[in-house]
């Protein structure tokens, strides 16, 4: 039977491995990776968020920028200088017929009534020239008035034309210049359409607030008023009774014919013959002066029929 050699010192103790240091060197490996690999992460989620919100986070850099400009670049004196100078605004200790004036800069001594206080100008005594009106009651702002502020236009200014069912109404005063057709025309108003309720005297108002013109006079709906608001004195017209006139046939034609002014005669009452007519004369029934007891030459004779003589014969005295 044949033996195997048996090699190699199985016998002789081997020396012991020392795993501690290699173990320590594999975790310090393993740990310098792992912070490189979480930077790296890190960085390419940021990236991506970026990338997915890029106006939020441009608006959110420009935010950071600029308050990091204010912090560390400007000056706070330089922003407050402004803010920090005193304006007479704040001073209310003007005189009577004085005020303050409001944009002036108070200076290094502080506000005082020397610095800050003016008399108070008025449109009073202004001169605004034709077409305009003066704003009496106005107070200027500053020391000298300005034609601003104390005349306004009037509508005799106004050049365009009022639109339909408009009128134009002159003295009205335009808020700005030059005047507009909202400054100067006004709608027209009938005195059927009108309500007087409130601008008629309560005497002419019936206990509904319908208006009624007075006694004598009657009421005209379909006039136009002249200004935005109707008046009695515009609505109501005199009731003026027909005269009483000498009618046509009145005069009978056999014995009466029309008077000379027959067209112009008005009786106080109902016109009458004697009113409008004269009657006719035959001639034949006028004293020739050979009637009965008269004389030859007919002085002293009385007329046919005891009518006069012929003085007084209107028809005969031609």
């Amino acid at each position: 039977m044949i033996q195997k050699r048996k090699r190699g010192g199985a016998d002789i103790e081997q020396p012991i491995k020392n795993n501690a240091v290699v173990n320590q060197t594999n975790i310090k490996t393993n740990g310098d990776n792992s912070f490189t690999n979480n930077i790296i992460t890190y960085f390419n989620q940021t990236v991506k968020y970026v990338r997915e919100n890029l106006i939020f986070t441009l608006f959110v850099l420009a935010i950071t920028i600029t308050y990091f400009y204010f912090v560390f670049f400007v000056p706070v004196g330089g922003l407050l200088d402004d803010e920090a100078e005193l304006m007479c605004d704040s001073f209310n200790d003007c005189p009577d017929g004085q005020k303050s004036l409001e944009t002036t800069a108070c200076g290094d001594d502080g506000c005082d009534e020397e610095t800050c206080c003016i008399d108070i100008a008025t449109c009073e005594d202004y001169d605004c020239g034709e077409n305009t009106e003066l704003n009496a009651g106005v107070e200027c702002a500053g020391e000298e008035c300005t034609v601003e502020e104390c005349c306004s236009l009037n509508c005799n200014t106004f050049t365009d034309t009022c639109p339909t069912n408009t009128r134009l109404n002159t003295s009205n005063i335009c808020e700005g210049n030059p005047c507009t057709q909202d400054d100067c025309c006004y709608d027209t108003i009938s005195c059927g359409s009108y309500n007087f309720a409130g601008s008629a005297p309560t005497s002419l108002l019936n206990a509904d607030g319908s208006f009624e013109c007075p006694d004598g006079f009657s009421f005209n709906s379909a006039v136009i008023c002249e200004s935005e608001e109707c008046s009695p004195t515009e609505c109501c017209s005199r009731v003026i009774a027909e005269p009483n006139v000498c009618p046509a046939d009145i005069c009978p034609q056999d014995t009466h014919t029309q008077k000379s002014d027959f067209s112009d005669i008005t009786c106080d009452d109902e016109c009458s013959i004697d009113n409008c007519c004269d009657e006719i004369i035959d001639e034949d029934d006028v004293d020739d002066g050979d009637g009965d007891g008269g004389d030859d030459d007919g002085d002293g004779g009385d007329d046919v029929g005891g009518e006069g003589n012929k003085d007084d014969i209107p028809e005969l005295n031609k």
